[in-house]
C-alpha cells in the first residue's frame, strides 16, 4: 500500500516537471509587435475600409445604448403605480359605525326600538305593548345594527333568521294576498313554511327567490359577492331574464353584473352564522374581516395591502371577545393584527 501511494507521489511530481519544462520552452509573443502587422494589413493600407470599420463599432455602440435605455424605461414603467393606485396609502376596507346600535321596527311612521328583545313572533294572538308588531300594517322594516341578529317568526310559520347590519320588509300577515313576499337587504336564513297555493318570494335587488316550502341562506351585502344558498328543498332564482333552479348544496353568487353562477358549494361554511359561529373555508382575509368588523362594529385598515388577499382556514365563537378572536387570527395568519381605535390593522 505504501509503495503504491509512492508510487502515485513520484508520477505527480514528473508531470509538473513536464509542465514548467514546456512554459520554459514556450516563445512568449511580441503583443505590440502583433498589432503594427495587422493594423498595417488590414487598416492603413485602406482607409475606406477603416473608416467602414469605426461605422459598425458606432453602430453597434449606438445600438447597445438604445437596447439599454428601452430595458431602463421598461423596467421603470411596470414599477409605477396605475391612475388612482396609490400603492403608499392604507386600504380602508370599512368603517366603525357611530351612533346607537339599536334593533328597530317600522311600523308605518312609528320606528320601536325592539333591542331588548332577541326575536319578534307574528304568530302569537295576544295583544299588549309587547306586541306592537301585531298590528296589522301594510309593510313593516326590522333592522338589525352590527352586532346583533334577530329572529322573526312571520304569520304564515315561516321563521326568518336575520344577521348583522341587515333589513327585512314584510307584512304583518299573509292572509289577503295569493302570494307571500318579503324583501331584503343583508343577510338572512330561511326555514319557510310549506304552502302550495301560496309561493314564497324573497326580493333581492333585482331578483327574487322563488319556493314553496325550503330551508336557505341568502347574503346581499354590497360589500361582498352576493349569495343564496341552498340547505334543503328547491328554489328558484330569477332576474335579468334568466333564471336558474337550486339543488340542495348549490348555491349561486353574483357581482355586480348580476350574471350567476350556480355551483356546489360548502352549506356547513355557509350557515354556521345562525348557530353563533364564524366560519371560513379559504376566504380572503379581507371578506374574513368584513364579517367579523360588521359584528363587533369597528373598522379594517390593512397597512400592508398584500395581506388583504390572503386565504384563511379559521373559525371563531361570536361570543368570543374581539382581541381574543384577532390574537387567534394573528396565529393563523402570521403577521400582526392589533386593534387601535375602533379600527382592526393588518400590517
Amino acid at each position: 500500500m505504501a509503495d503504491t501511494e509512492k508510487h502515485n507521489n513520484e508520477q505527480e511530481l514528473q508531470r509538473w516537471a513536464r509542465i514548467a519544462d514546456c512554459r520554459r520552452h514556450t516563445t512568449i509573443p511580441d503583443v505590440d509587435a502583433e498589432w503594427e502587422r495587422f493594423r498595417d494589413k488590414h487598416i492603413d493600407t485602406d482607409k475606406g475600409q477603416r473608416v467602414r470599420i469605426m461605422h459598425l463599432w458606432l453602430s453597434a455602440l449606438a445600438g447597445a445604448a438604445a437596447m439599454l435605455v428601452g430595458v431602463i424605461l421598461t423596467t421603470f414603467i411596470h414599477k409605477m403605480p396605475a391612475d388612482g393606485d396609490d400603492i403608499a396609502s392604507d386600504l380602508f376596507v370599512m368603517h366603525h359605525s357611530e351612533g346607537p346600535q339599536l334593533v328597530t321596527l317600522s311600523t308605518g311612521t312609528q320606528i320601536v326600538d325592539v333591542s331588548s328583545r332577541d326575536s319578534l313572533d307574528y304568530q302569537r294572538k295576544s295583544s299588549g305593548a309587547k306586541d306592537i308588531s301585531h298590528k296589522t300594517y301594510e309593510t313593516q322594516s326590522l333592522t338589525t345594527p352590527r352586532g346583533m341578529d334577530f329572529k322573526l317568526t312571520l304569520q304564515d310559520g315561516t321563521e326568518v333568521w336575520l344577521n348583522a347590519e341587515s333589513t327585512i320588509d314584510f307584512p304583518a300577515s299573509f292572509v289577503s294576498s295569493n302570494v307571500r313576499q318579503v324583501s331584503l337587504r343583508g343577510e338572512a336564513y330561511f326555514k319557510v313554511a310549506h304552502n302550495e297555493s301560496k309561493p314564497f318570494i324573497v326580493h333581492i335587488g333585482d331578483k327574487e327567490v322563488k319556493v314553496l316550502g325550503t330551508a336557505f341562506n341568502v347574503r346581499y351585502y354590497s360589500s361582498v359577492p352576493s349569495l343564496v344558498a341552498l340547505v334543503e328543498g328547491s328554489i328558484e332564482l330569477s332576474g335579468q331574464g334568466e333564471s336558474q333552479m337550486l339543488k340542495p348544496g348549490q348555491g349561486a353568487i353574483w357581482n355586480e353584473d348580476g350574471q350567476l353562477d350556480v355551483k356546489d358549494i360548502d352549506i356547513y361554511a355557509v350557515t354556521q352564522w345562525v348557530d353563533g359561529l364564524f366560519y371560513f373555508d379559504e376566504q380572503p382575509l379581507s371578506d374574513v374581516l368584513i364579517e367579523v368588523a360588521r359584528w363587533y362594529n369597528v373598522g379594517i385598515r390593512f397597512a400592508n395591502r398584500q395581506h388583504a388577499k390572503c386565504k384563511v382556514h379559521f373559525s371563531a365563537s361570536r361570543t368570543d371577545s374581539l382581541q381574543q378572536l384577532l390574537t387567534d387570527l394573528q396565529m393563523v395568519c402570521g403577521f400582526k393584527i392589533s386593534l387601535e381605535d375602533n379600527n382592526i390593522v393588518v400590517y
